[in-house]
């Protein structure tokens, strides 16, 4: 045993009696300890949703592929090949702009009810 291997013997021994984690040698890493878990600064809460449904059509036939936004939010959807939607989003009054391949731009005020509540919009494009 060398004069270092014994310093680092006595050291380790003195460590584990004091529970301070062991010294390393030069030639090793140091000994990495598990991450601490963290307490988040402040609660995070996501707000009770509510639902937009409805459908859009163009000279009464479904509009499938339809993009739906709302604002303020910027909730997004695109209609399904039936002309319906749903988009999930906070209670409150929105703006909701419907854009079609073949049709104009439509821009609906909507409502949207309290927490849980499913609103309805059906919305007829024009050519």
């Amino acid at each position: 045993m060398t004069r270092f291997d014994a310093v680092i013997l006595v050291a380790w021994l003195l460590a584990a009696c004091s529970s301070a984690p062991p010294p390393h040698s030069p030639s090793e890493s140091p000994p990495t300890r598990p991450p601490q878990p963290t307490e988040p600064s402040q609660p995070t809460h996501s707000l009770p949703t509510s639902q937009l449904i409805g459908e859009v059509t163009l000279d009464g036939r479904p509009v499938g592929g339809a993009s739906i936004t709302l604002d303020p939010g910027g909730a997004t959807t695109t209609t399904k090949p039936d002309g319906s939607y749903v988009i999930e989003t906070t209670s409150g009054d929105y703006k909701m702009t419907v854009v079609a391949r073949g049709a104009k731009t439509d821009v609906v005020d909507v409502h949207v009810g309290g927490p849980g509540a499913v609103s309805l919009e059906r919305v007829q494009l024009q050519p």
